[in-house]
């Protein structure tokens, strides 16, 4: 039996969350069995199947940031690649990131609000990039 941690439930939050998105713009959900796979769902579009690694944060820091671990784990840094996973999709408050595994470059997405930072995030061409889907 495995133990529902407080942040296997919000994982699992985080996971419905791009699950609802998924369906609104019309595409399929598909789970895989078990734990055992390095991706969290499958969306499909009309044929185009897209494996999605999920990670998320539910907090904001006091300085108005949100961070989220993009690799593998909670501790280690292993990279997510190509033969684990197609995007990750990073939730926060601040805003959801559609990110090919293929342009990840740093371990770690941090985003602020709006006005914040004169210069912008990272990933922050890929805030919202829910076509990249499809």
């Amino acid at each position: 039996m495995v133990a529902i941690t407080k942040y296997k439930q919000q994982g699992n939050c985080h996971e419905l969350a791009v699950a609802l998105k998924v369906a609104e713009l019309g595409g399929t959900v598909l789970w895989p069995y078990g734990d055992g796979q390095a991706y969290d769902l499958v969306a499909d579009f009309n044929g185009k199947i897209s494996r999605i690694q999920v990670k998320g944060t539910c907090q904001i820091a006091k300085n108005g940031s949100a961070s989220v671990n993009l690799q593998k784990g909670s501790r280690k840094h292993t990279p997510y690649n190509l033969r684990d996973c197609d995007l990750v999709v990073a939730v926060t408050p601040l805003g959801n990131f559609v990110i090919p595994v293929k342009v990840l470059r740093t371990y770690r997405l941090v985003a602020w609000p709006v006005g914040v930072k004169k210069k912008l995030p990272v990933y922050e061409p890929f805030k919202e990039a829910w076509h990249l889907l499809k």
